[in-house]
């Protein structure tokens, strides 16, 4: 990775010159990597939610809580996030950073209280709120509007390597570490080395040079020029946090939030689905998570360079939407089929996790560049409106689906010990509903008892449960020793969890359902969103705009020296050269 050369002075992390391809490659490697650390350390409690769920003895319905909770301190963290145009975006990356690490690694596992956890989750939460705000604004900085698709693109790789660390890691290391505070601590140690990376090494662009709109790297020195011009004026981007609520930021945001559904359920429910529905084991579970996430961050990456390369955005993200639909249709048909191949699964998975990052990087592409349309000066305040939104409904997505999905709370919290009982006293279960309550009382009572034996044993034969004399006297007394308190938990929770068991499969599509609609909508809510359809029309469109830069460069270059514009390439004057 190339960066620049680290400075004592934490004034000089700002640049006043543009960086060249080589220096920006290094920094959008770095932000994607910070990105990357910081979803890791939020997303590993979905990983090892089970050994959370039991240390503290909470339900699925409270642990979901602790989720609410921390979206909802993150929608107003990434809301004020909004101040990175006035306080500098470098400076809310390394406190994000810093805090992630120590909270992940020490303090969480510290926590012996559902009550302590959450505080300290909704920490973290807000944390992850900051970073969606200002690792994007950098990536937006270093971005050329004619590249923008494939740096937001690389930026959203954050998220889903995030999530695919954490089925790496934990598949790994779960089975030797199944104590949830180990993994807390190999996170917070990760994130406390990028970190470290992050301070030496990332730096962000001066106000007077991020407040310009490029279209090209082409424009380099024309940008650098506008930016000295500027030298020692007040920085503009100092306006309210709520300047840029407005509706053809807001309603767009409110489109990917819909359409992001999907994914918000696939990350926290995932395991939990094919394990309830289908009888995966969690490790196959995750395998099919990995399908998923590598999937998606070649598609982000991929679709990105494809629309950079088109010259458009809307086309792209109207195909990936299409196509997710589609393939979300099918899916969702699938979730009454307990008969589907796992390698069915996976090709659908892939599907999904290809369509999703081809509209993913694509609006995130048209949006940044709506947001430059409207005050260049505001990046931060607008994408701060894109994190808020998204996180906010991401509540919403939650208490939607615990409202949906009733059976899978049941089933979490009742099922594992329902099923662990009913598979060890098995045979035990078959001898107690044949032999009446009533006579097993009076053997249990009365163990060594001939006369209750003999009872218990004759309606066993009535029955026509077959074996010999002996074998109905060792099924008795086996049924006789089940401890009353197991027996009672089943007789009060069987029922429900095998109501949940047959329930369940039809909640799930009923909410695969609600998440194809909120795909559906992506696009027409974003259709105010700037940006052509037609890649004609966006080709001259950026050819019309590079006369108007050719022609800037060379009436800057004659006012510097009055020989030196007649007759000038623009593309060969060293500083308007691609960096």
């Amino acid at each position: 990775m190339s960066a620049p050369t680290p400075p004592l002075a934490p004034s000089r992390r700002r640049l006043e010159t543009y960086p060249s391809t080589r220096a920006r490659a290094g920094h959008f490697a770095l932000i994607t990597l910070v990105s990357t650390a910081v979803f890791y350390q939020v997303y590993v409690q979905g990983a090892v939610s089970p050994a959370i769920i039991a240390d503290f003895s909470i339900s699925l319905r409270t642990f979901v809580l602790v989720s609410i909770v921390g979206n909802a301190v993150g929608a107003l963290a990434a809301w004020a996030s909004g101040l990175a145009d006035r306080f500098g975006r470098v400076n809310l990356v390394l406190a994000g950073a810093a805090s992630a690490a120590v909270l992940t690694g020490l303090v969480l596992p510290s926590t012996t209280s559902p009550t302590a956890y959450t505080a300290v989750y909704a920490l973290l939460s807000l944390v992850g709120g900051v970073a969606i705000v200002a690792t994007s604004a950098l990536v937006r900085d270093f971005s050329p509007q004619l590249g923008r698709a494939t740096a937001m693109g690389l930026w959203a790789v954050g998220p889903s390597l995030g999530n695919l660390v954490v089925s790496v890691i934990t598949r790994r290391m779960l089975p030797g570490h199944p104590d949830w505070q180990y993994h807390y601590h190999v996170a917070g140690a990760i994130g406390a080395a990028v970190f470290v990376l992050a301070f030496v090494f990332l730096r962000e662009l001066s106000p007077a040079l991020r407040e310009q709109v490029m279209v090209s790297a082409r424009e380099r020195a024309l940008v650098e020029h506008r930016a000295r011009q500027r030298a020692g004026e007040t920085p503009a981007g100092a306006g309210t946090l709520g300047s840029m609520w407005r509706p053809v930021i807001v309603i767009p945001a409110l489109g990917i939030a819909l359409f992001l559904m999907f994914y918000v359920t696939r990350v926290g429910f995932f395991v939990l689905y094919f394990v309830a529905n289908f009888g995966y084991t969690p490790a196959e579970a995750n395998g099919l998570a990995t399908w998923y996430w590598v999937a998606n961050v070649a598609a982000l990456v991929g679709a990105g360079v494809l629309s950079d390369r088109l010259g458009v955005r809307k086309p792209v993200m109207l195909v990936g939407s299409l196509a997710s639909v589609v393939a979300l249709a099918v899916f969702a048909q699938r979730a009454t089929s307990t008969d589907t191949s796992y390698t069915t699964f996976v090709v659908l998975l892939v599907a999904l996790a290809v369509a999703g990052g081809m509209t993913s990087s694509t609006w995130l592409a048209a949006f940044t560049e709506t947001v430059e349309r409207i005050d260049p000066t505001a990046t931060a305040r607008g994408l701060a409106v894109y994190g808020s939104v998204v996180r906010g409904f991401v509540v919403i997505t939650l208490i939607g689906f615990m409202s949906t999905v009733t059976a899978a709370g049941v089933l979490v919290d009742q099922g594992a010990k329902v099923g662990a009982l009913s598979t060890t006293y098995a045979s035990e279960l078959k001898t107690l509903a044949v032999v009446k309550p009533a006579t097993m009382q009076r053997l249990r009572e009365a163990p060594e008892s001939r006369a209750a034996r003999l009872a218990a044993m004759r309606e066993l034969r009535a029955a026509g449960v077959p074996g010999t004399r002996a074998d109905r006297r060792d099924a008795v007394l086996a049924a006789a020793k089940v401890p009353p308190a197991d027996l009672e938990y089943l007789a009060r929770n069987g029922p429900p969890v095998q109501d949940a068991a047959k329930r369940g499969p039809g909640e799930w599509q009923r909410w695969w359902w609600i998440c194809l609609i909120g795909q559906l909508l992506v696009v027409p809510l974003s259709w105010r969103l700037h940006g052509r359809w037609s890649i004609r029309a966006a080709r001259e469109d950026a050819a019309a705009h590079q006369r108007l830069v050719d022609d800037e460069l060379r009436a800057l270059l004659a006012a510097d020296d009055p020989g030196a514009g007649r007759g000038t390439d623009p593309d060969r004057a060293p500083e308007a050269t691609p960096a």
